[in-house]
């Protein structure tokens, strides 16, 4: 999709037709590496993983990886090594974590370590310890509670680390949500929204039928790809239908792109509008689906 266009929304709302279950803990990044297909020795590389229900990089440095691979304890027996001291896993940006759950093991007897780092106003930061990591694998948790995008590491290990297991939970959000884009910064998203490119932001106009402020999604920096901007993850066990309604503009300047509005469930994504190569702006209105 080229970005030669501006997108605008307003009033985004999802409602159950019956009880929401409210609040409960789900699993957006499960990796235990035995998918991937080589193996890699003390080198630098990325891989992708799954977040939630899109693919994203899994950034590793001064790492050997090993898809299949013995191990004594209750890991998986798939593993990044870790170098000591100069390796490094750099996680994606994840759009809200309570919870990281680590299989580690080590080949020494001792009792090894590996930081977990935030990135935090454009440099890392120590956030926590995982300390007595040894031949046998065991797991690790540590309770993080980010409702606000979030960037993971883990780094200055005291000795060569297998990770086996990386396990990443955040929560789904009561219902019904209504999201009207009011009190953030210009070029801002909400928290435990996510979006893959910085032309998705709140901007002060009001042109897609609502009231200012409304999202919009900006035609600069140009680039082509598929880009998304993500609501937060929304429990519907047991629903019998969703009503689901938006507001939008498209302000079409030239070439050839498709829009989408989807829904991502069980790792499948299922179109419930698109706009296919218009070639003229697309008036504001309001659109309405039960699904």
């Amino acid at each position: 999709m080229k970005k030669s266009i501006k997108l605008f929304f307003t009033g985004l709302f999802v409602l159950y037709s019956i009880n929401s279950l409210g609040q409960q803990e789900i699993e957006i990044v499960n990796e235990n590496f035995q998918s991937w297909a080589e193996i890699i020795i003390w080198n630098n590389f990325d891989a992708d993983i799954i977040v939630g229900n899109r693919i994203a990089e899994l950034s590793m440095t001064q790492c050997t990886s090993f898809p299949e691979d013995n191990v004594e304890g209750d890991a998986s027996e798939g593993h990044v090594r870790v170098r000591e001291t100069t390796g490094i896993i750099e996680f994606p940006e994840l759009p809200s974590v309570t919870e990281i759950e680590l299989g580690m093991s080590t080949f020494s007897s001792e009792q090894e370590t590996i930081e977990l780092q935030i990135f935090v106003d454009g440099s890392w930061e120590f956030e926590q310890t995982f300390a007595g990591i040894t031949d046998e694998s065991n797991s690790w948790t540590y309770s993080i509670d980010s409702d606000e995008p979030i960037t993971l590491r883990l780094a200055n290990a005291s000795d060569n680390i297998n990770i086996h297991d990386i396990i990443v939970r955040t929560e789904t959000h009561d219902l019904p949500l209504y999201e009207d884009f009011s009190g953030f910064s210009l070029g801002e998203i909400p928290s435990y929204w996510q979006r893959d490119v910085e032309n998705f932001g709140v901007q002060n106009t009001e042109w897609a039928g609502g009231e200012t402020p409304e999202m919009a999604f900006g035609s600069a920096p140009n680039d082509v790809g598929v880009f998304y901007l993500v609501s937060p993850f929304i429990n519907a066990t047991d629903s019998e239908a969703i009503e689901f309604s938006f507001k939008s503009l498209v302000n079409h300047d030239s070439g050839d792109y498709t829009l989408r509005v989807v829904a991502l469930a069980d790792g499948d994504e299922f179109v419930i509008e698109e706009w296919i190569n218009p070639t003229a702006n697309i008036a504001a209105d309001e659109y309405e689906y039960i699904l």
